[in-house]
């Protein structure tokens, strides 16, 4: 394994001009510790030694000097072990942010296994990371980016349902002759801005309907019928924190 390639994108991993995640005050939320292997895992730091970029900067060129062991013995249980008892002697601290292991090996298998010689490590990772920070709620598929079109949200809810779905609730809802966007539990409820549509001139549910020429439209219905609901929300992650996620 090209060690090079291993500090390069660990460096290009937590760059000081870089972020993971969207929305953060301080870009620089993330902890880093490290753990080298081979038949023995060795604690190189910690979550509390390294307090800046220049601190991980100088880990890393430090690492980059340090001989190569001689020995062709690999033992990633010992390393996943130790990186899990770094994680626990954090318990108390930082319990919210979601916590990652990530293995350089020469050896992997399938699922988050990255290839450095393709170039697309960096950017597949942070990616990787991204998907960890999501506190994704119970019945509630992550969009990897917002679906404002409703052809999207179609697309996408079709393609994760066993048959075609041609009609979902979109939270409109009559109170008093006021139309308003229904909202969760304990929120209260938006009223529809004139400028977004024409609402029904029936008071009752509304669903997107997808009629047999192809066509959608907002369609008065029972509020009794047991349509699925398209809702789109902030996801929850370390920042957006959802205590019951």
């Amino acid at each position: 394994m090209n060690l090079n390639l291993v500090y390069e994108t660990i460096s290009g991993l937590f760059n000081k001009n870089l972020q993971i995640g969207t929305g953060y005050t301080d870009p620089r939320s993330t902890r880093v510790g490290f753990i080298t292997y081979n038949y023995n895992a060795t604690d190189v730091a910690d979550f509390y030694k390294l307090q800046s970029w220049a601190d991980l900067d100088s880990q890393i060129q430090r690492l980059k000097m340090t001989p190569l062991a001689r020995t062709t013995l690999s033992k990633m249980d010992t390393a996943l072990y130790a990186a899990i008892n770094m994680i626990n002697s954090t318990a108390g601290f930082r319990d919210n942010y979601k916590k990652m292991v990530i293995v350089f090996t020469s050896v992997h298998g399938d699922n988050m296994a990255f290839a450095m010689a393709n170039g697309n490590a960096t950017q597949e990772i942070l990616k990787a990371m991204t998907d960890t920070n999501c506190f994704c709620q119970s019945q509630w598929a992550q969009y990897q980016y917002p679906l404002y079109a409703p052809q999207n949200r179609y697309a996408y809810l079709n393609s994760i349902s066993a048959s075609p779905v041609n009609a979902f609730y979109n939270g409109l809802v009559t109170l008093n002759g006021v139309w308003f966007w229904d909202q969760p539990d304990g929120r209260p409820m938006l009223p529809l801005d004139p400028n977004s549509g024409a609402a029904p001139q029936r008071s009752a549910c509304v669903a997107d309907m997808k009629y047999s020429d192809g066509t959608t439209a907002w369609t008065p219905v029972s509020c009794t019928n047991k349509f699925r609901f398209i809702c789109e929300k902030v996801a929850c992650d370390t920042d957006n924190y959802c205590e019951n996620a």
